[in-house]
């Protein structure tokens, strides 16, 4: 039976043994712990099959074959994220016993595969080491709901990673106990007041918007739980781990949230999805600035969309929070205008402005979680579906 106490104490150990990893040799024995510590976390204490853990062994292997061969990157980007699209697209429906945490876990490794891949074929990823690659790939702290690395940085903390302080030991515990609390007892405490309606339930357009309120407190709670519990162990094993959420609802706009909400998984689709794709489009002609900017952002979020899931209800989400971040990109020299005029000087003004702006995109983005959450035969009913 995996035991959460030798996991935590293993972590404590593990930073011990890194710290005092000088040498190369010493190096690798410590990423080889470190490997096998994080494959038993995620087969015994995620409780992950071994047939999905062997296939995303296969994936990495076939990837660092792809990389000791000199291969173009593409022969293993390609057929890996066809194979996860395919497998994520009928999963749930031929293999309905499969835990959620299956799917979950393998989409941030597939990103963090592609990532790695992508940035190894433009140079910014030289000489990778094979177990630094699979311990990016399975770092179990982070590998059922992030934060992600990028491979360069993971790869320069695991070369040299530092023991924490002891008086850092206290707020590290602090934080992972934290973590536990929101995942384990504030966001289920609001789980029945939120989204999905249970389907026996009847709704109102309050009602269904209230626990669209209740929701984006549940998920932020979930989610930034587990980043908390992800980067205390991390740094408890001398693996600097970067943050995940920097208070989202104090934001003011749509797009400051999204910079706020989930950084990581963000930043990895505006990096490899938005300004790639924003670069391809600048090149044709007949595309004016505005028309590339909203292509480019609706692109981004239906990648995002379908990260979170193959159906129609996140397809739709991603949808409509990159008509969000269009419509006030196309508004906001407008609106900086206008809260620059005279009636909105002063601090008064400023404040009340600063509190309705952050009201304002509460209540997109948790209008946004109601078609995140489509599928729910209330909220299917109560939309006439």
């Amino acid at each position: 039976m995996f035991s959460w106490s030798i996991f935590w104490i293993a972590c404590i150990g593990l930073g011990i043994v890194g710290a005092c990893a000088k040498s190369q040799s010493s190096n690798a024995i410590f990423q080889f712990l470190l490997l096998l510590v994080s494959l038993t976390l995620i087969v015994f204490g995620l409780k992950l099959s071994l047939v999905p853990v062997a296939i995303l062994v296969c994936f990495a292997l076939f990837a660092i074959i792809v990389v000791r061969l000199s291969l173009p990157a593409p022969w293993a980007i390609v057929p890996i994220v066809l194979v996860w699209a395919i497998g994520k697209s009928i999963g749930f429906v031929l293999i309905p016993s499969l835990p959620l945490a299956a799917f979950v876990g393998i989409s941030y490794f597939i990103v963090k595969l592609f990532t790695f891949l992508r940035d190894y074929q433009s140079g910014l990823v030289k000489n990778p080491r094979t177990m630094s690659i699979l311990n990016y790939l399975f770092f179990a702290p982070t590998f059922l709901a992030g934060p992600m690395h990028y491979y360069r940085e993971f790869d320069k903390t695991v070369r040299a990673p530092k023991l924490p302080t002891a008086q850092a030991i206290i707020p590290l515990v602090f934080r992972i106990l934290w973590g536990a609390t929101k995942v384990l007892v504030l966001a289920p405490f609001l789980a029945p007041s939120g989204l999905p309606v249970p389907a026996d339930a009847s709704v109102t357009s309050v009602d269904l918007m209230l626990r669209a309120f209740v929701f984006n407190f549940q998920l932020y709670f979930e989610f930034s739980g587990y980043s908390d519990m992800a980067v205390g162990s991390g740094r408890l094993m001398g693996i600097e781990t970067p943050e995940n959420f920097n208070n989202p609802f104090l934001s003011r706009n749509v797009v400051e949230f999204w910079q706020r909400w989930h950084i990581t998984l963000m930043r990895v689709i505006t990096a490899y999805v938005y300004v790639p794709l924003a670069r391809q489009l600048s090149r044709r002609k007949g595309l004016n600035p505005t028309l590339t900017m909203a292509l480019a952002i609706t692109g981004a979020f239906l990648v995002s969309g379908f990260w979170h899931g193959a159906s129609a209800n996140f397809i739709l989400w991603g949808l409509y929070n990159a008509l969000a971040i269009i419509l006030y990109e196309s508004c906001r020299p407008k609106l900086i205008k206008l809260f620059k005029s005279e009636i909105f000087s002063g601090p008064a003004m400023t404040g009340v402005v600063r509190i309705a702006s952050i009201c304002l995109t509460f209540f997109v983005i948790s209008l946004g979680w109601i078609l995140f959450n489509w599928n729910s035969n209330a909220v299917q009913r109560f939309l006439g579906i």
